[in-house]
């Protein structure tokens, strides 16, 4: 993707935590682009630093637990690094928004959802009360909750979680936002609502033409959902590929381990593939790839540092092995 084509670019992010054992580095040299009306799911195990690196966009880490080192984010060209608080709080919710990943903790249990869509709308709109009330039944109403004119006067707790998901989206889209970014969109959903979700978001980024940037870890959920995919693991991006590519030709291990475990209707299993191990902790990451204490295709090469490359137009993978490995076999 070319500079002028990209909504939001994220440059060398680098993210540290406060721990016990003092800063460490939790998020590293990514490099992220979504274009208008696209969807960039970023996929990876819990701890690999997608809610982090989400978190880092919308300028919403919790200092100094939680700290931006290095890296610059650009929405349109315009770096929202360098803007104060003031400019950055005037920004969120208008043009780059966030679907947060509990909507039950999200959502202020003080206020009815209407008090909370409508301060969206009066903040960022200009709004009188009466006009972001009218505003926010239109909203619920596009999201799909039935009885809107009631339910708006309705306090968090009195929604199924479905629903107050639903209610999160409507005060994500209350401005239209340029950027829209979903943190697990569908965690502990069933299967059919986590469809109804999935088609509801997908939906409305044609009708807003938005760019999306999809965190989760259900790679069956990226599959339907998004145009490409930047695989993450231990704090970096390990592969960006298109989704098709990336579920029928993926480059790095980690990359095809994902996609073997991912049960299949087309062939006959006795059991998942899983990948062995665990993530490491951000103390414990060792100083060549991330994944090689894991990988089964490891080499003394791989102990020695290992950037990301292009591999071919579109694609970019960080494996030094990457060239002599026919990960495809493997996906059959």
């Amino acid at each position: 993707m070319s500079d002028t084509a990209a909504v939001l670019q994220v440059k060398d992010l680098e993210v540290s935590a406060l721990t016990d054992r003092g800063r460490v580095t939790i998020a590293a040299g990514v490099n992220l682009e979504i274009e208008r009306g696209q969807t960039l799911a970023l996929v990876g195990e819990s701890g690999s630093g997608k809610t982090v690196t989400a978190l880092a966009i919308m300028g919403l880490l919790p200092e100094p637990s939680l700290r931006r080192e290095h890296g610059r984010i650009e929405l349109h060209g315009e770096a929202l690094t360098s803007m104060s608080e003031r400019e950055l709080s005037m920004l969120r919710g208008d043009r780059l928004s966030m679907i947060f990943q509990e909507p039950m903790t999200s959502l202020d249990p003080a206020f009815t959802v209407g008090q909370l869509i409508g301060e969206v709308l009066r903040r960022h709109r200009g709004l009188s009360r009466s006009a972001a009330r009218a505003k926010g039944i239109e909203l619920l109403e596009r999201v799909g909750i039935p009885a809107a004119s009631h339910r708006i006067n309705d306090y968090p707790y009195a929604f199924s979680g479905g629903m107050r998901q639903r209610v999160m989206i409507a005060m994500a889209i209350a401005c239209e936002p340029e950027v829209l970014i979903a943190d697990e969109p569908t965690t502990a959903l069933d299967v059919t609502v986590q469809a109804q979700i999935l088609e509801l978001l997908r939906s409305l980024q044609d009708e807003f033409d938005m760019a999306v940037l999809l965190v989760t870890h259900d790679l069956a959920v990226v599959a339907e959902s998004s145009e490409s995919v930047a695989v993450m693991y231990a704090g970096q991006i390990v592969e960006v590929a298109s989704s098709d590519d990336l579920f029928t030709r993926p480059l790095h291990p980690y990359t095809a381990g994902l996609v073997r475990s991912i049960p299949r209707s087309d062939v006959r299993q006795r059991r998942l593939d899983a990948i062995g191990g665990r993530i490491p902790a951000p103390h414990e990451v060792a100083v060549g790839c991330h994944f090689a204490q894991r990988c089964d295709y490891a080499t003394e090469q791989c102990a020695t540092p290992v950037e990301i490359v292009v591999a071919e137009p579109g694609r970019r993978v960080r494996c030094c092995n990457w060239e002599s490995l026919d990960l495809s076999e493997s996906m059959k």
